[in-house]
């Protein structure tokens, strides 16, 4: 039998897998695609049937073509991971719209007087009185041989009770809240008016409390004030305003003032917020037109004008000294956690200033500001004594270095130090005109306080 002939009753034989070309070459098309329809479509554990014929067998291009007609589920990390991007853009973009709303209801409350205005929801004793300091320094018919700078606590040292004991005339420059950034400035801007020659720049007299090295105050938003600061610090006016309203405390105040104020004036008070007629002007503040700057509340001289009411009532000295002291804690040792630290900027600006009075001749004094005796016991303690070490510590390092002169009158920390009244105080922190007298007389009784007495014991 040739080998082409086949056996009666049997078909000629037909490779169910595979093809014979008249070339020899076998034909896998089939195979292939059957397995990649197998892998690609149906599932993996079925049972492999007989391969179908070349005719049955779905072609390569017809299962891609297919493939590609298929709606393919997206991954389910991939999904998640678009639904988190869209709730983050979400958030940012609600977190941006807060932000841009707080501000903007606590420019127009202002309950710090940083926008150029004094509106009935301020919640600052001294608001304005930034303004009304340079105002007054502008006004002086002669240079002071005396300027009082720092905080509320100097405030109320009394330029008539200076020259009383000593014959200088003297400006009190101290401001509320006032820092090393707020003195510098005030130095820079007494040298601008009265520097020209060294006679006629004042002697120094310089009360610091324990925050005085944190970098803050916006005596820079004035332009008198704002061209001495290093351009690294220089924060744009409207920078610097939006930082002073947004801070945590700032709020907190403005929330009690509203609440105060729509309780005495009514939901109209919203509309309403300042007390005075104007035209509301964002930049007043930072061109030197502040209004409202509470210039009936000083004295020619610079000095807080005290309240006779307050001025003789001791009855309620320590409900005023825990209400204020508690208010005091929450805002600083409490809110800040870097409240403990030293700002290098500020101390740097602080041996600024004193460099440049040096360089006029001047030896500044510097005083340590008291609390009143029973103050201390509101603040935590564990902060309280590493702040006071901290700032001590940088002030007599700075003295020790040998580049600045000054006198540290470290002692009147201690009340006693100058015959101080406990009683004698407004609240904790700030004290009355009998002990502020007292003080001053102690200071003249060192030379500390007249220039020429200064100058004498420098030499």
């Amino acid at each position: 039998m040739d080998s082409g002939d086949h056996p009666r009753g049997t078909d000629a034989a037909t490779p169910t897998a595979h093809h014979v070309l008249p070339d020899g070459v076998e034909d896998v098309a089939a195979d292939e695609e059957a397995e990649l329809a197998a892998v690609l479509g149906g599932p993996s554990d079925a049972p492999a049937g007989p391969a179908p014929s070349r005719d049955e067998a779905p072609r390569t291009r017809d299962v891609l073509s297919a493939i590609a007609e298929r709606e393919h589920a997206v991954p389910v990390h991939r999904e998640l991971e678009r639904r988190e991007r869209k709730f983050v853009r979400w958030l940012l973009v609600s977190l941006v719209i807060a932000v841009a709303a707080l501000y903007g209801a606590m420019w127009w409350l202002d309950p710090i007087s940083v926008t150029g205005r004094q509106t009935r929801f301020s919640v600052v004793e001294n608001g304005g009185v930034r303004q009304a300091k340079l105002d007054l320094m502008d006004r002086l018919p002669a240079p002071p041989g005396v300027l009082v700078l720092g905080s509320s606590r100097s405030m109320k040292l009394n330029p008539v009770e200076i020259h009383k004991d000593t014959g200088e005339d003297a400006f009190n420059a101290g401001v509320s809240g006032g820092t090393a950034k707020d003195m510098y400035l005030y130095a820079r801007y007494a040298d601008e008016l009265w520097g020209k020659q060294d006679a006629t720049f004042p002697h120094l007299v310089i009360g610091v409390v324990s925050d005085v090295f944190r970098y803050s105050g916006t005596s820079s938003l004035d332009p008198r004030l704002k061209k001495f600061l290093p351009k690294s610090q220089s924060d744009s006016g409207r920078l610097e305003v939006a930082k002073e309203l947004l801070q945590a405390k700032t709020v907190e105040g403005a929330a009690r003032a509203v609440h105060r104020v729509v309780k005495h004036d009514g939901v109209g008070a919203l509309l309403h917020p300042e007390q005075g007629a104007g035209k509301i002007d964002a930049e007043l503040a930072t061109t030197g037109k502040q209004r409202g700057n509470q210039l009936e509340n000083l004295s020619p001289r610079g000095m807080q004008l005290f309240d006779p009411g307050i001025e003789g009532d001791k009855s309620k000295l320590p409900v005023r000294v825990e209400r204020q002291m508690r208010t005091f804690a929450r805002g600083g040792y409490e809110a800040d956690p870097n409240f403990t630290g030293i700002d290098a900027r500020s101390l740097e600006l602080f041996r600024r200033m004193i460099k440049m009075a040096n360089s006029h001749g001047d030896v500044p004094t510097v005083w340590i500001t008291p609390f009143q005796p029973g103050a201390l016991k509101y603040l935590p303690k564990d902060k309280y004594e590493a702040r006071n070490r901290t700032y001590k510590a940088a002030l007599r390092k700075l003295l020790a270095s040998g580049d600045v002169k000054f006198t540290f009158v470290d002692e009147t920390e201690e009340l006693d130090s100058f015959g101080g009244n406990p009683e004698d105080f407004h609240d904790g922190i700030h004290m009355k005109e009998a002990n502020t007298e007292r003080l001053l007389r102690y200071l003249d009784r060192r030379h500390l306080l007249a220039k020429a007495d200064v100058a004498r014991t420098a030499r």
